[in-house]
């Protein structure tokens, strides 16, 4: 080698056992040591290698996101409520290695070392990261003090603390922490977008279930966003890698890939975990899912063998009219459930909503994609929770009916009509980055309901307690994000022409043959 050319930066792409191996440890030491050897040879400072390391461990801490505005907009929601609304988790950072061994950085998004000019050559500051500048917070504080939104929250939280605000079925003398909880790991349609991920739901189960979970679709992304939320890794497990594996099961609610495409990294990360014993059926995921995802999985597996055998798969059809008892029993035994139901929507072809009974919340209620449906809002009478897609706002009537989706008035009428207590909205389209415009009267209790109504956000974390006070803090979230920076100009925006084709179609007689939906 050109000793005039010293060895600046050694990037290592390497799962964690890997990059500790005695043998990697000793390459390093040996490269150290050359270099002072150079050094001493050359009487001059010695120049030491910074070594970055990329841990390719599936279950690495080191998930942050490259995008700041993103992190600020979680942060400005955690002033709301620091619990409901957490502040995702940033990468941890291993500086300075082993005795004996060079610098030790591990690498996170956006991290940057500047090679040249020489004079300014080292690892430059970047967005990404963990604790924002004191400068930064300051006007995070700022913002909320004078948009008047952390004045609001504060005397909403004050007014209701310590009351009892859950209409929720009782538990006795549980905790609320032991009781479980809801986590979202996305919140948006179609594609992901740096404030909102695509559709991925966490049902946790309570103390008594070991606090096991459920994931209502997996979006991709799913498995990183529930890696970041604090709610979920601080849930009572020693290690990443037990919370990882009480994921029991995965509800599928139908094959478009932003509900599905994060199924392959769960796999391949509980592979990774644990070695799945294909002859124990208790080890392998539950998968429900409708019969697309079976060939989708069949020919994954063909190309990456590592998932083969870490699933059970299920029809979703097994679960409408005479469920499938056996896979009820599974649900019971793994996550606490007392029974299971699934509805056909409509959406596209293979569309199901879902009906769980014996949750930590009672019977929730998720709907999937779907156009409003009688058939669900018949079947889930006296729900006390529904998660329900609400991809467009009222007005949009025309293009939700065209593209099988529902308004958020069309969401809330089925909720209504299904006598919940509780209702969540979710899905929303990219138009919407931060909080949908919807009417005042819909913040609250609308036309003399007794029904809740939360707007779903990434990372939002409820327990059963949580819903009303939840949808009490909508006002304040309002003020937070005023009306006119909600439109997304990186999203799935469309023209006016884009409507007016939407309204030609609806005039078109017969072209929904099904006047009468589901």
């Amino acid at each position: 080698a050109n000793n005039n050319r010293l060895l600046e930066v050694v990037v290592h792409m390497a799962s964690n056992d890997m990059y500790h191996h005695s043998e990697s440890v000793a390459w390093r030491r040996k490269l150290l040591e050359q270099q002072q050897a150079h050094g001493a040879s050359e009487k001059k400072a010695v120049e030491v290698s910074e070594h970055i390391w990329i841990d390719m461990d599936p279950y690495s801490d080191s998930y942050g996101t490259p995008h700041k505005s993103a992190v600020r907009t979680a942060q400005l929601r955690s002033l709301i409520h620091p619990k409901i609304y957490p502040v995702p988790v940033g990468p941890t950072r291993q500086q300075n290695g082993e005795e004996g061994e060079s610098r030790t950085h591990v690498a996170f998004p956006s991290m940057e070392y500047q090679l040249i000019p020489h004079a300014k050559r080292g690892f430059m500051p970047t967005p990404s990261e963990e604790k924002l500048k004191l400068a930064e917070e300051q006007e995070m504080l700022r913002q909320a003090e004078s948009s008047g939104a952390l004045e609001l929250a504060q005397k909403v939280v004050s007014e209701y603390k310590g009351d009892q605000i859950s209409n929720l079925v009782s538990h006795g003398n549980e905790s609320d922490a032991q009781r479980g909880r809801l986590i979202f790991t996305g919140t948006a349609s179609a594609i992901p977008c740096k404030h909102r991920n695509v559709s991925g739901i966490c049902l946790m189960s309570g103390v008594e279930s070991g606090f096991n979970s459920m994931l209502l679709d997996v979006g991709e992304g799913t498995v990183g966003q529930l890696l970041r939320n604090p709610s979920w890794t601080n849930s009572g497990a020693d290690d990443i890698a037990t919370t990882l594996n009480r994921i029991k099961a995965v509800w599928i609610s139908h094959p478009h890939a932003d509900h599905h495409l994060g199924l392959l990294r769960l796999l391949h990360d509980r592979k990774c975990t644990f070695q799945p014993n294909s002859d124990n059926a208790d080890d392998r995921l539950l998968v429900i899912a409708p019969k697309p995802i079976y060939e989708f999985l069949r020919e994954y597996s063909e190309i990456h063998p590592a998932i083969a055998n870490t699933y059970r798969l299920f029809d979703s059809r097994d679960l409408i009219g005479n469920p499938n008892c056996h896979l009820i029993q599974l649900l019971s035994d793994s996550i606490g459930i007392t029974n299971c139901r699934a509805v056909q929507v409509t959406h596209c072809p293979f569309a199901y909503a879902i009906i769980i009974d014996g949750t930590t919340f009672g019977r929730l209620v998720y709907s999937g994609d779907c156009r409003p449906s009688q058939a669900l809002a018949r079947e889930a009478i006296g729900a006390d929770i529904v998660i329900h897609e609400a991809t467009f706002e009222d007005g949009m009537e025309a293009e939700a009916s065209v593209k099988r989706h529902c308004t958020i008035g069309e969401a809330l009428s089925i909720a209504r009509q299904m006598k919940a207590k509780n209702t969540i909205l979710t899905h929303f389209s990219q138009r919407y980055p931060k909080i949908p415009p919807i009417p005042t009267a819909s913040d609250d209790r609308p036309h003399g309901s007794s029904m809740t109504i939360v707007f779903a956000f990434d990372f939002m974390s409820l327990t059963p307690s949580d819903c009303f006070l939840a949808s009490k803090l909508t006002p304040a979230l309002r003020l937070l994000f005023p009306a006119e920076d909600e439109k997304n100009t990186d999203g799935e925006d469309e023209d006016i022409s884009g409507l007016q084709m939407a309204k030609a179609a609806m005039s078109v007689p017969g072209l929904f043959a099904q006047k009468e939906l589901l």
